[in-house]
């Protein structure tokens, strides 16, 4: 238990103020079980200096010798908050406080670290150890990418053209899971081919049974039209409300506003 004024004094006896004591570097220099009764220090900068077995010293703390040990009189705050910043010699980012360098330590690569990706093959140190993953745990967040755009293609081999896709197709992947928005409108055409949207960024997961749907928020249809993404797959393929396959010559002149959500 930490030694109040009136307690240390009534242990000590008077009290000699001899300065302050860098308890980061041990200036001046202070050693356990030896000094003079009577004498104390305040704590000028933090630090982790073993006296006596006495290892957190916070600014503002005394540090008094009793004739036998020196003795910690709470002066400062007991758990300072700890910071986050960058390092101006490297540019990574690192955990400061007054505590030891091995426990504070976390550095991230910048070009590991960017506003589209995190690289997870990364290892961070201290209290917690957060190896190959994004989380504590091992748990692993291999890829994100974030907003990117991409262009429907015709995969039913008829060689359309769609339209009304710049600047309504974007695409997020988050780990194992793609989420591929988009607005097409397919051309007026008499093609009896299966009506199938390609050019996914990412083929999906390749399990027979993997079947994912595609969300479809408006299609200027006559029709209700579902779609899904097959396993192991790069398009999309379109149904009526029978399970029937649509074919191109169907959605002659439709537009389709969707989501694909499906895993990789």
């Amino acid at each position: 238990m930490l030694k109040t004024v009136s307690s240390i004094t009534n242990s000590i006896g008077a009290l000699n103020y001899k300065g302050t004591w860098d308890a980061s570097t041990n200036v001046p220099a202070l050693a356990s079980g030896v000094g003079t009764k009577g004498d104390y220090y305040v704590v000028s900068v933090a630090g982790s200096t073993n006296l006596d077995g006495i290892t957190s010293w916070y600014v503002g703390d005394w540090a008094a010798f009793n004739g036998s040990v020196w003795q910690r009189l709470e002066g400062g705050v007991d758990d300072p908050a700890l910071s986050l910043k960058s390092n101006s010699t490297t540019g990574l980012m690192q955990i400061t406080g007054p505590v030891a360098a091995s426990t504070r330590v976390m550095t991230i690569p910048d070009a590991n670290f960017t506003a589209a990706r995190i690289d997870a093959a990364q290892t961070f140190t201290g209290v917690q150890t957060m190896t190959n993953g994004v989380g504590f745990g091992g748990s692993t967040l291999a890829t994100y990418t974030e907003a990117t755009t991409w262009t429907p293609s015709d995969n039913s081999g008829a060689g359309l053209t769609f339209t009304n896709v710049s600047g309504n197709c974007f695409f997020t992947r988050i780990g194992n899971m793609s989420f591929a928005t988009f607005m097409v409108t397919f051309p007026v055409t008499a093609d009896v081919t299966g009506a199938k949207i390609g050019g996914l960024p990412t083929s999906s997961k390749s399990t027979s049974n993997d079947v994912s749907p595609v969300s479809i928020s408006f299609c200027d249809a006559t029709f209700s039209v579902t779609g899904r993404v097959g396993g192991g797959s790069t398009f999309m393929t379109f149904y009526n409300s029978s399970g029937v396959l649509l074919t191109n010559a169907n959605l002659s002149g439709k537009s389709i506003r969707a989501m694909a959500i499906y895993m990789v």
